[in-house]
């Protein structure tokens, strides 16, 4: 459900006040596989919608972030800020860090590795994402602060990316022109 923006106006001034930029997706109900993505941005006091993508999130659709464990296909909802921007493709142009994935580089997902979570550069072994053998869905990457403590069996690499047209292992996707326009947007 989209909420109404008015309402989000002081829901985001609370509890970011000096935000100005918000991605915000929304899914139908914990069961959907689809979701709308809006990219908002406060000018002169006000949210606007700068962008709108369709797009996916998990297979097994959505559960809330504080529940959410490990390998189940979900997408966490909640609220959580950008760390990161990377990519397989050459930096577009972004205002945000970005970090080029290159062959040796993983996303360590194993519960007892103190990289669990994190981007390494040298295979970790056990569950992991190998980064560029991911294809164009790793194109252009942000990543979410999703379990950026680290708490073990909650899951990681949630990630906002191109999409296959497909749902996904838990992150969310949209077209890969609109994900390059998104990443070149984010600061």
């Amino acid at each position: 459900v989209v909420p109404d923006l008015n309402t989000l106006d002081g829901r985001l001034d609370k509890d970011y006040g000096d935000t100005t930029q918000v991605i915000l997706v929304s899914v139908e109900d914990y069961n959907s596989t689809a979701c709308v993505l809006k990219i908002l941005e406060k000018i002169d006091g006000k949210w606007v919608v700068k962008q709108v993508s369709k797009g996916y999130v998990g297979y097994k659709g959505s559960a809330d972030g504080d529940e959410r464990k490990q390998d189940t296909l979900k997408t966490p909802l909640g609220i959580y800020k950008i760390l990161s921007a990377m990519g397989i493709a050459e930096d577009p142009g972004t205002i945000f860090p970005y970090i080029q994935i290159k062959e040796g580089m993983y996303w360590d997902l194993n519960d007892d590795s103190d990289t669990y979570n994190r981007l390494v550069y040298s295979d970790p072994g056990g569950d992991r994402e190998v980064l560029w053998k991911m294809g164009a869905q790793y194109n252009y990457v942000l990543n979410t602060s999703y379990n950026e403590d680290q708490t073990k069996g909650k899951g990681g690499a949630i990630f906002i990316h191109a999409s296959k047209n497909e749902p996904t292992a838990g992150c969310i996707s949209i077209p890969e022109e609109d994900m390059k326009k998104l990443i070149k947007w984010v600061d």
